[in-house]
């Protein structure tokens, strides 16, 4: 079973740690505690308004009384750039044996430190934000296909898109329907296994990568959402 530590520090609020709130409304068993000093001693409850009772901590080092078996970067520094501060619990949490979740654009995989040391410890660095290589380019499959897709829309970032999209998903599923979710953003890629951050592809190929998601996906479903 996973135990996520939610690395988020200086920045636990409603909306700044959008990818680590998602795991905690979405993935809440899953979550055993969120690193952030500026908010060290509380819960996910006193500060978002859910989240039960999940601790609030200084540093990795007292995550690890939680038992963390991986690390999620819950929110990113401005860029989506690794510094100082974050490359210490990074590297504290492989020290201890976790694997990373990462969507930033810095890929933890590409860090010569951080890689040696992940391998030196036997475990995953995974950069959620990869786009896929060699790509993949788009055949007109939509000409062919059975299965309806529904895309949700937005007007900028956090508006919601993901959310909408997944909360959709799962009330489908309660009403038996046979729904498959596909993440366009390393938030929705995570939670759901599935999909391609498309901010990190050449926008030449973002049609191809999409429609091979789709595709992927086949017809036997009652919709993609």
């Amino acid at each position: 079973m996973p135990a996520f530590a939610i690395l988020c520090p200086g920045s636990f609020d409603y909306i700044l740690n959008k990818t680590g709130n998602m795991f905690i409304r979405y993935r809440l068993k899953d979550v055993c505690c969120v690193i952030d000093p500026n908010k060290a001693g509380k819960t996910a409850d006193d500060v978002l308004g859910f989240g039960g009772n999940i601790p609030v901590v200084s540093t990795f080092i007292e995550a690890k009384d939680y038992a963390p078996n991986a690390l999620v970067i819950g929110s990113a520094p401005q860029g989506g750039f690794i510094n100082g501060v974050y490359r210490e619990e990074i590297t504290a949490a492989i020290e201890h044996g976790c694997d990373i979740y990462s969507g930033m654009h810095q890929f933890l995989n590409d860090d010569p430190e951080l890689s040696t040391l992940a391998e030196m410890k036997n475990i995953n660095l995974i950069d959620f934000r990869r786009p896929p290589d060699p790509p993949h380019f788009p055949k007109a499959s939509w000409k062919k296909r059975k299965v309806k897709v529904l895309l949700i829309v937005g007007t900028d970032c956090d508006t919601g898109k993901m959310t909408t999209a997944w909360e959709i998903t799962e009330r489908l599923k309660k009403r038996g329907k046979n729904v498959q979710f596909i993440g366009t953003g390393q938030t929705g890629v995570m939670l759901g296994g599935y999909g391609v951050a498309v901010d990190a592809v050449v926008a030449d190929y973002m049609t191809g990568e999409i429609e091979y998601a789709i595709d992927s996906v086949g017809d036997n479903v009652d919709l993609i959402v």
